[in-house]
């Protein structure tokens, strides 16, 4: 027990020191290389990637993919493909069916 607690000080002291000493000049990194641009993306084309669509080329045309839970499994999984139009109707036609879905349950819109 004599023993652990001067070396506990000691530790802490250091750790201490650590701590507050200064950070180290900050070292010049070389100048990069210009990089190409990577092509614009249209804002149907960012929406597709943040709901988790990964970009392929299939037979020479750009198609999004990703991957979703199968209905009513918890381990296989089902990949959905489409155009950037085939998927942009999809989603319209999934809101609009929605849309109509609710009107008929409460058609006054209370």
């Amino acid at each position: 027990m004599r023993f652990a607690i001067p070396a506990l000080a000691l530790l802490g002291v250091g750790a201490l020191a650590l701590a507050v000493a200064a950070d180290p000049a900050p070292t010049t990194q070389p100048e990069r290389t210009a990089t190409p641009a990577a092509p614009a993306l249209s804002a149907q084309e960012q929406r597709l990637l943040s709901q988790g669509y990964k970009p392929h080329m299939r037979d020479g045309e750009k198609i999004y993919c990703r991957r979703e839970s199968e209905l009513g499994s918890r381990i296989s999984t089902v990949q959905h493909c489409g155009s950037v139009a085939e998927l942009t109707t999809t989603t319209q036609d999934g809101k609009d069916y929605l849309r109509t879905q609710r009107t008929q349950i409460n058609p006054v819109g209370h």
